[in-house]
């Protein structure tokens, strides 16, 4: 019997947390000097406005631990419920490694970029729509993809856009190339971002970010 197969998909992991608001609130009204500094050591994917305080202030939930504390508890929930269900290592328990702020304006975007050296990377959207600018994840098998003799009437899966909103969190592998499309909007697009590390013994030692 004829058929075919869906083989090695890649497992992205995704939640909603309801207090997104009280961030908006308590926390990124106390960024503006971040996000001043943040101009002259600014991420360079960044494109068209946007801000992103990884150079400048990239452990948030540390000069923040009230404001953020609560965020950190729901992320690295999550982290380590995706963690099972990726088949990770359970000598091995995911911890929030770094949190940052991202604010993009009207016409700003992000370039496509990874965090190849953490398990997982993850995106809280504090304000955010699919006008303000939705995710894009690519293939990792985009190069080899490229080779073959696609016709160009087929959508083939190059890549994926993630229709978020406000309140959702994104978290997927950190060899994961993404992007990020313009805000066509008037609001300013907020998002946390965080690397999330993991601790424990490991026969790669490059895994231990305790």
């Amino acid at each position: 019997m004829q058929e075919t197969l869906s083989l090695f998909p890649t497992l992205v992991y995704k939640n909603y947390y309801s207090e997104f608001s009280n961030l908006k609130t308590n926390l990124f009204s106390k960024l503006e000097s971040v996000f001043e500094e943040t101009k002259n050591n600014n991420n360079v994917f960044m494109r068209e406005g946007t801000l992103c305080s990884y150079h400048t202030a990239d452990d948030l939930h540390k000069l923040f631990p009230d404001q953020t504390k609560d965020a950190v508890d729901f992320v690295e929930s999550c982290a380590k419920n995706y963690w099972k269900e990726c088949g990770y290592f359970e000598g091995l328990t995911p911890f929030v490694f770094q949190v940052w702020a991202n604010k993009t304006p009207k016409g700003g975007y992000i370039d496509s970029h990874l965090h190849g050296n953490m398990p997982f990377t993850a995106v809280m959207y504090i304000d955010a729509s699919p006008e303000q600018g939705n995710l894009f994840l690519e293939n990792p098998l985009e190069t080899v993809l490229m080779t073959q003799p696609i016709s160009p009437n087929i959508k083939y899966p190059i890549g994926q856009e993630i229709s978020v909103r406000s309140g959702d969190l994104i978290m997927f592998p950190g060899y994961l190339r993404h992007s990020v499309k313009a805000n066509l909007s008037e609001t300013p697009r907020l998002i946390l971002g965080f690397n999330i590390g993991c601790k424990g013994s490991y026969w790669a030692g490059q895994y231990d970010r305790s």
